[in-house]
């Protein structure tokens, strides 16, 4: 069983074709496409708490998570604002063939491309998607597909690394990567976490 924290920032769109989000895929051109995989999320009901299943050959990786916290809309730079949220993870792996008898299921296809960045004494710097770093944070893009879900995309950066400094890592990340790509602009309007998106899909 793995317990972690993390920080991060996230935005919605329901279309990926957008010169808006053409402007945000520039940003991946060059970066890892991870392989596609399915994630199967229960409805909960809730937006402070996620529980999804993700398929492993015969075994599922779960993974509950619970917000701790939220900042509100935190301007990340001139032409981004998002809502900086705080997040308690809990993954295992489970075998069980029932797991989706019971609540409502949607399923969520993830294509996934993804930047890594590392933190040493505050200085932002791109590293490979596999290196092993002790803070920073990933900066990812992913293409949505599934139950309800088809044609859109998510933004996200989530930072890892010790606890007490999870969030001054992400506006670091955050500040260097916008400061680069002037042309992009996200509104608090479409930032929102994983389980405030899967209501909006349910209702």
């Amino acid at each position: 069983m793995d317990i972690f924290r993390s920080v991060e920032v996230r935005w919605f769109f329901d279309d990926a074709a957008t010169p808006e989000i053409q402007v945000v895929r520039e940003l991946f051109e060059a970066a890892h496409a991870e392989p596609v995989r399915t994630d199967v999320y229960l409805v909960t009901g809730r937006e402070d708490l996620g529980f999804k299943a993700r398929m492993l050959g015969g075994r599922a990786r779960l993974e509950t998570k619970y917000r701790l916290g939220a900042l509100g809309p935190v301007e990340l730079s001139p032409n981004v604002v998002g809502c900086v949220e705080s997040w308690t993870k809990l993954s295992i792996e489970n075998d069980d063939p029932q797991l989706e008898d019971q609540g409502r299921w949607l399923r969520v296809e993830k294509r996934r491309s993804l930047r890594k960045f590392a933190v040493n004494n505050d200085v932002v710097s791109e590293v490979s998607s596999d290196a092993n770093e002790e803070a920073g944070a990933g900066f990812e893009l992913t293409i949505l597909g599934g139950d309800c879900a088809a044609g859109g995309c998510t933004l996200g950066i989530e930072a890892f690394g010790p606890e007490p400094r999870l969030l001054v890592t992400l506006l670091l990340v955050a500040r260097f990567v916008f400061a680069r790509a002037p042309g992009v602009v996200l509104g608090a309007g479409a930032s929102f976490g994983y389980p405030a998106w899967l209501e909006r899909l349910a209702s």
